[in-house]
């Protein structure tokens, strides 16, 4: 299973994953127009965007994303969560904190497996 999911990962480009950062106009770039969007309170906006087999929710605050959720209909396998933690974490360096949780060294960013289908990272 390991193997098909490496195959799986590397077969996908980068550009599948967003960034903490990135604005509208990249995430629009890198995956076209967004499914949902909606204008939230305090200068908080949500795009949903579709992507190969995941689905990205975005959160901007500011113009930038501040938080993203990663889900997708089957469970998201280790290599996975690793290839997203790899490309969301700047210049940082990711540490395990438990079984469903990580964080960047500085304590920037955290990042939370709430379900086998979700991997939510934030500011």
């Amino acid at each position: 299973m390991k193997i098909i999911s490496l195959i799986l990962i590397s077969s996908l480009p980068l550009s599948v994953f967003a960034r903490m950062g990135e604005d509208r106009a990249e995430c629009l770039e890198r995956y076209g127009k967004a499914q949902l969007e909606c204008d939230g309170e305090y200068e908080v906006n949500y795009s949903l965007f579709e992507k190969s087999i995941y689905k990205i929710h975005a959160n901007f605050w500011g113009g930038v994303i501040h938080q993203m959720g990663y889900t997708k209909e089957t469970e998201l396998t280790d290599l996975e969560i690793a290839y997203i933690l790899k490309v969301n974490k700047g210049g940082a360096k990711w540490r395990r904190i438990d079984e469903s949780t990580w964080m960047t060294k500085g304590g920037k960013l955290t990042a939370i497996k709430e379900d086998s289908y979700t991997l939510t990272i934030f500011t």
